[in-house]
């Protein structure tokens, strides 16, 4: 089951964050902050999480994240299909992404999702790495 998280998750989600992001991790301040935002929402499931604001037509996927051991478990499928559903409630045209450039399982994943790959961010991430940007187009009430 997929759900709202609230201010009470914020030690679950950053727990699932460091196990699965290591030394890119986000500090408890940033969700904190994020979870209380009228612009963001963070989805959770038992064993992961992701967080997403809407910014007019777009819906930004900010982080997903789900524990190494829970991986290839359909967990962030069920997630993201939640994430479109909102976005289909919102009236978003499309979900955009930013994914590093040797993630190659979550590249594989959005790509098995249907998002496509729009442009690159130079050296985006940490040392230097490459950002893919990837994007999916959704229309109201319609799960492409």
């Amino acid at each position: 089951m997929i759900r709202f998280a609230t201010i009470a998750d914020l030690e679950t989600i950053a727990d699932i964050d460091a196990v699965s992001f290591a030394a890119e991790s986000w500090p408890l301040e940033r969700f904190a902050a994020d979870l209380i935002s009228e612009h963001r929402k963070t989805f959770l499931a038992d064993g992961g999480f992701a967080m997403a604001s809407v910014l007019g037509e777009d819906l930004d996927l900010e982080r997903i994240a789900v524990r190494p051991e829970l991986r290839r478990s359909k967990i962030a499928t069920e997630i993201l299909d939640e994430i479109i559903k909102f976005g289909q409630h919102k009236g978003v045209e499309r979900i955009i992404l930013e994914v590093s450039e040797n993630n190659l399982g979550a590249q594989r994943f959005y790509a098995q999702m249907g998002f496509v790959e729009i442009t690159r961010r130079l050296g985006y991430y940490p040392g230097g790495i490459d950002a893919l940007v990837m994007t999916k187009e959704i229309t109201r009430g319609k799960h492409n």
